[in-house]
């Protein structure tokens, strides 16, 4: 729990509240400012973090990844990349090591789960100084114990509209649900998420009470400590993280290969083909559709932060990486 995540003075002093938060606190102490140490160069003492959002983008991201030649986590069990504690293949290696998997390189690591991180911890997979690692995880806090003051991470994420978002998760709750859902039942029921990307930035839970204050929190945190990345932005993002983190070829004669193989899959979803669920019929409702309105009325904040990281976005485009 942070409970000293909570401003004591009320929403007039939770600006300066955050930004000292921010500056002291040690926990994000462990991310480097996102204008800090530039231009980043792949070393022993940055690591690059990816908060993976579901249902943003991600499948696009680990395709990003394999036409860049990063290497992350693997997302889950995969034959010949297996992440529990025993021997790990044929070889006999325990503990963690690169793996070759669907045509890119992963590090045998679930760092998509809470016992995946502490397992990840404890073989020091950041200390480890894997070539071209990128960590990647959606849990945020959880995810930060992994770094220490001589290893830091550069935190970036690829964020989408949150009501697109939600409605992006009907199709599979239609289908589990016999298609006797419409999408109205649907936006008006607690299977829509609440406010979850502020709530992922601040360390709350869904059911736990969010104030004016946690809002000014997650904004600073992209503010100052994040490479905001957009879903309706995907080939300026693309090619805007390449750059950010240096990941082009050094050779020139790659670089327009790379660049294709990063607007093949800069496709926003649901429209994405590779996401299962593409409907040739998906429409987002308009705002003010009923629809519309019954998610955004549990999705306040992120509404909110969500405008907030367009500006991000836009401030972050004229800086010179």
């Amino acid at each position: 729990e942070m409970d000293e995540f909570e401003a004591p003075h009320g929403e007039p002093w939770a600006l300066p509240w955050a930004q000292e938060l921010i500056a002291s606190h040690e926990l994000y102490s462990k991310l480097i400012n996102v204008d800090e140490d530039l231009p980043f160069v792949d070393g022993k003492d940055q690591v690059p973090f990816y908060w993976y959002l579901t249902r943003s983008g991600g499948k696009a991201m680990e395709h990003w990844f394999r036409c860049l030649g990063r290497v992350t986590p693997v997302f889950k069990r995969t034959p010949g990349c297996n992440t529990d504690e025993e021997v790990e293949d044929g070889g006999g290696k325990t503990g963690l090591h690169p793996c070759h998997v669907k045509d890119r390189d992963w590090i045998n690591a679930d760092t998509f789960t809470s016992s995946g991180i502490h397992r990840a911890k404890r073989y020091d997979i950041i200390g480890q100084h894997f070539d071209n690692f990128v960590l990647q995880s959606p849990l945020f806090h959880d995810a930060m114990t992994l770094f220490d003051p001589p290893h830091r991470g550069r935190l970036f994420v690829l964020i989408r509209d949150p009501v697109a978002r939600a409605i992006s998760k009907f199709y599979p709750e239609y289908y589990k649900h016999g298609q006797n859902m419409t999408m109205l039942d649907y936006a008006e029921s607690d299977l829509v998420d609440s406010n979850y990307y502020t709530r992922k930035l601040v360390n709350k839970r869904e059911g736990e009470e969010l104030s004016p204050n946690h809002l000014v929190l997650a904004k600073e945190i992209l503010r100052k400590k994040t490479l905001v990345l957009l879903t309706s932005q995907m080939e300026e993002s693309a090619d805007r993280m390449a750059k950010y983190f240096g990941w082009y070829a050094k050779e020139e004669g790659l670089i327009p290969k790379q660049q294709e193989c990063l607007q093949r899959y800069a496709v926003e979803e649901p429209l994405n083909p590779l996401n299962p669920y593409t409907q040739k019929n998906f429409q987002t409702p308009q705002r003010g559709d009923p629809v519309w309105k019954a998610i955004a009325s549990r999705n306040l904040y992120d509404l909110e932060l969500y405008e907030f990281a367009q500006q991000v976005f836009q401030q972050q485009g004229v800086l010179s990486w």
